[in-house]
């Protein structure tokens, strides 16, 4: 009987390869056309039940297996035939999990597919779970109306009788969660100094699916995942704590908590939290501008009688106050967080240095502008060139009198000078006369 079978198989494996000889008569390579062993499988397919040929042809041709995919012998033949055969005899069986991760308490859809005709299908969960079960041909569909276990795996077995009862079997374990995600920070946090922000991840079973992530605005800053898949009973939650130092930059910035599952061939979202940081710090980048003009370090000139509008601004969190130092007698005057001081009209008075303060409960910061009255100079000057006319009137006035004073002495000497001379001369005049005349 076992060599009449043997006869029998090989007869047939033969004659179906010679079905497609005729193939390879218009191919110079003698290779098999691709597009034909999808018919050479139908053709094969009522054999299916005698699936033992395919062992068959393994022993009584086992050089077959060492050729290449060239068809040029019968054993080239035979070999194709076994690969077709093989494709037509053998089974798959796949499960389906629909969502592929389930929320704690959602519905459920499981089926359990095959491609083995008249197959036993068989699906056995764990001890109180009962699905609504649906079956049809090669499959089996059950339906979960609330999820109520964390470890929660779906075992299918398939018996195929085509392939002398061979059984196969596939197990999928669903990956439930829930979304209870937690944050946890600083409300305020001033500039320079550390902090933490903490992420509590949601339950999730197989832990090793979650995947904890912070985000930056769009950006990823960290991601944590756990290696171990964890115990079902064991609620120990995933924690990602992220340590940085606070910034300007970070004030009303959106950091996110990320919570995603990994199926292996997607990644599955499936809660997220975000918190806006409130970053404190002390006032910088003091601006002063006066009549709508930026000022430097250079000062600035108003004229006389002029409007002077003088703005103070500064950045700072908590809002800072403006409060400016007037050069006279060092007095202040408190202005609006606008920071605006207004001179209506400018004198002679308001010259000099002006401060401006701004200050929160986290520091201060001053800017200084130097304020110049065009033609307060002017009248100096024109004050001391009056003075200097007047003094030169006075010097010239004191020396004519002066010179009209020394003349007028010099002139009346000189007389009394020559009278003199003229009574010393009749003197002398006297003396020379003798006495006996």
């Amino acid at each position: 009987m076992k060599s009449r079978k043997r006869r029998w198989s090989k007869r047939k494996a033969v004659k179906m390869s010679n079905n497609y000889r005729r193939w390879l008569v218009n191919s110079p390579d003698n290779h098999l056309p691709v597009n034909k062993i999808p018919q050479l499988i139908q053709q094969f397919q009522p054999l299916s039940q005698d699936c033992k040929l395919l062992t068959t042809v393994k022993h009584q041709y086992p050089q077959a297996l060492d050729m290449d995919f060239r068809l040029i012998s019968l054993i080239g033949y035979l070999y194709f035939s076994t690969l077709t055969f093989r494709a037509a005899c053998e089974f798959e069986v796949w499960i389906n999990v629909n969502p592929p991760a389930v929320k704690f308490g959602d519905s459920l859809v499981v089926t359990c597919n095959t491609t083995c005709p008249n197959s036993t299908i068989n699906i056995e969960y764990k001890r109180g779970i009962q699905p609504n079960r649906t079956e049809d041909k090669n499959q089996i569909r059950d339906y979960f109306a609330s999820i109520q276990k964390w470890d929660f795996t779906t075992p299918c077995s398939v018996q195929c009788p085509s392939q002398s009862n061979e059984k196969k079997e596939r197990k999928e374990v669903v990956t439930v969660y829930n979304q209870e995600l937690n944050i946890s920070s600083y409300e305020v946090q001033e500039t320079g100094k550390p902090y933490s922000l903490e992420c509590i991840g949601p339950r999730v079973y197989p832990s090793n699916k979650l995947i904890l992530t912070w985000l930056r605005g769009n950006k990823i800053i960290q991601n944590i995942s756990k290696e171990e898949q964890g115990f079902p009973d064991n609620d120990k939650r995933l924690r990602n704590v992220f340590n940085f130092t606070a910034s300007i930059s970070d004030h009303q910035q959106t950091f996110t908590c990320l919570a995603q599952v990994d199926l292996g061939y997607t990644i599955m979202p499936i809660a997220n939290s975000s918190i806006i940081l409130e970053t404190y710090y002390k006032p910088q980048n003091t601006v002063i501008s006066v009549n709508n003009k930026t000022v430097s370090e250079l000062p600035v000139l108003i004229k006389k009688s002029d409007e002077a509008i003088m703005a103070c601004s500064s950045n700072g969190n908590p809002p800072v106050n403006i409060e400016w130092k007037d050069p006279r007698q060092g007095s202040k005057y408190e202005t609006q967080p606008s920071g605006v001081l207004h001179i209506s009209q400018i004198k002679s008075e308001h010259g000099g240095i002006y401060i401006c303060r701004a200050k929160n409960q986290f520091g201060t910061d001053e800017k200084t502008v130097i304020i110049s009255i065009k033609g307060v100079k002017d009248e100096k000057w024109k004050l001391v060139l009056l003075f200097a006319e007047i003094v030169f009137f006075l010097s010239v006035i004191f020396a004519l009198f002066c010179c009209f004073t020394i003349c007028k002495h010099s002139k009346s000497g000189s007389y009394k000078v020559r009278e003199d001379l003229s009574v010393f001369s009749k003197i002398q005049d006297e003396e020379k006369i003798p006495l006996d005349e």
